[in-house]
């Protein structure tokens, strides 16, 4: 019996890589070769030609900050191979399916959730990991200012791709992609405004945009962890909820 429910589990995760392969494909890609030109972009302006630039330094300085914050998008990202294998579950009224077979709605959901927990807790390190590799080719240390942005990236990015899987069992895909959008564009705008009266309210200050990031990544920061458990576990039970739904 054990067995069974072994190779049922093996079965249902392997689907779940087979049907978002595409993006995992894209995502390791990006994985390897964005960090590898940020590398080497910095390599060359400290010891190659663009150290030959002029306002070298600041070109130093700009790569070194795109290099700590923007893996942890990439690494973030892998998530999204779920949304693949959810829009392929629409695609093929997977859901219905699944009515006549023994696996229920809370282990199917379990186990796209739990690679998400996997790919959550895999972003963290990697990202990390891989701001001290770029700090150590700058010469710089990283510090807890740089440690805060970065949790608040993958909380952000999972409570983005969390938020999308919900509202596709609770609308739909079609629906749930036109929301979300809709969302998105809001919240850009949303934050560009606050960003602008930021800047009108703090007209003396130099890097305004870095100071109201970090003023925001410090308070939100410490409670990353519990954002990014509380978007897991609440998005599985709101999805195993709507899923059921969809299933009436």
């Amino acid at each position: 019996m054990n067995e069974k429910k072994s190779a049922s589990i093996k079965g249902l995760v392997f689907r779940e890589f087979f049907l978002g392969r595409k993006s995992y494909v894209s995502i390791l890609i990006m994985a390897v070769v964005v960090p590898f030109m940020f590398m080497l972009c910095m390599l060359s302006a400290k010891f190659g030609n663009l150290r030959l630039v002029e306002d070298s330094d600041e070109m130093i300085e700009t790569i070194y900050i795109m290099s700590l914050y923007f893996p942890a998008f990439i690494f973030s990202s892998a998530v999204y191979g779920i949304l693949d294998a959810v829009a392929a579950d629409f695609n093929t009224k997977w859901n219905g399916y699944m009515r006549s077979t023994p696996v229920k709605t809370e282990k199917f959901m379990g186990i796209k959730f739990g690679i998400i927990t996997c790919f959550t807790i895999l972003s963290v390190i990697m990202s990390i990991l891989s701001a001290f590799a770029f700090a150590a080719v700058a010469g710089k240390s990283i510090t807890s200012d740089d440690i805060s942005i970065i949790m608040c990236i993958v909380a952000l990015c999972d409570f983005a791709f969390v938020f999308y899987i919900v509202l596709a069992y609770a609308l739909g895909m079609n629906k749930a992609t036109s929301v979300f959008s809709f969302v998105i564009v809001a919240a850009v705008l949303g934050a560009l405004f606050s960003f602008i009266k930021f800047a009108d309210e703090h007209i003396v200050v130099d890097n305004p945009f870095e100071i109201l990031i970090m003023e925001n990544a410090r308070i939100i920061a410490p409670f990353t962890p519990v954002i990014i458990i509380a978007t897991i576990v609440i998005g599985y039970i709101l999805s195993v909820t709507f899923a059921k739904r969809r299933e009436r």
